[in-house]
């Protein structure tokens, strides 16, 4: 039932007004009374969400069920098919978004953030069958996500989500040298290094405490991200020794290298 919710995107009052439902007013009633009370629990509130659908619902869940089984040791798959897929699915435009994207304003940033925490979770110590069960353009485009993200201008704080897709992208490529390689392009280094290149010239200044803690956070996980790439690609190694701009990064992953 869950992964036939993902594709419904409709707020629960215009389906319920749909004449293909076929509710009566008083049931239309209850629908939004309903929708109402859904609205003031606490896993809405502070979201500025203004559509409420099946489909949130259902990320809602699945990321809980997802999150709490790997939390309690859980190595089983967890997901069927049809939800994994139809998580792929649901980032699959956002990787082909230059800016932040007209169905983020409507429904949240949660519709983003929501299936990209479910799938690090999934993917969390190396259980999943994800690479398995996605082609190798939707595993390039679900982990390029990260440099898509990362180049939106707006008012909304990325930098948790920013935080869950270098997670799950670590997690993709952690002991993978195929995935490692499917990633190491110029665009994607380039995206990382230049992120590096931000957060340590950050830090080296003044910054709120949160800021700083999240800074260190985006830094580390960018690190340890490049790590991976560099371990298992050659052509990783390649394109990280012409970023000429930041010489010394070059130097980090040499050294990470050798003590590995």
């Amino acid at each position: 039932m869950l992964a036939r919710m993902l594709d419904s995107t409709r707020d629960f009052t215009v389906i319920a007004k749909d004449r293909k439902t076929n509710l009566s007013k008083a049931a239309q009633s209850q629908v939004a009374d309903l929708r109402a009370l859904v609205e003031k629990c606490p896993a809405f509130l502070g979201g500025n969400v203004k559509v409420i659908s099946p489909q949130i619902l259902a990320l809602k869940v699945l990321d809980g069920i997802v999150r709490r089984s790997r939390g309690y040791g859980s190595s089983s798959e967890i997901l069927s098919r049809s939800a994994l897929r139809g998580l792929v699915e649901i980032l699959g435009p956002f990787s082909a978004s230059t800016e932040y994207p007209r169905s983020l304003q409507t429904h949240g940033l949660q519709l983003l953030e929501l299936p990209v925490s479910t799938l690090e979770a999934y993917t969390m110590g190396g259980y999943g069958s994800l690479e398995a069960q996605v082609s190798n353009d939707e595993l390039v485009s679900l982990a390029k996500l990260f440099s898509v993200v990362s180049s939106w201008t707006c008012d909304v704080d990325l930098g948790p989500v920013l935080l869950l897709l270098l997670r799950l992208d670590i997690n993709i490529t952690n002991n993978r040298p195929s995935a490692c390689e499917k990633l190491s392009d110029s665009s994607f280094i380039a995206s990382l290094v230049a992120l590096i290149k931000i957060k340590f010239e950050a830090l080296s200044g003044a910054l709120e405490e949160q800021e700083r803690l999240l800074s260190v956070d985006l830094l580390v996980l960018s690190l340890g991200l490049m790590m991976n790439l560099a371990e298992f690609s050659s052509k990783a190694r390649a394109v990280v020794g012409v970023q000429g701009s930041f010489p010394y990064f070059t130097c980090v992953i040499s050294f990470m290298l050798i003590v590995d």
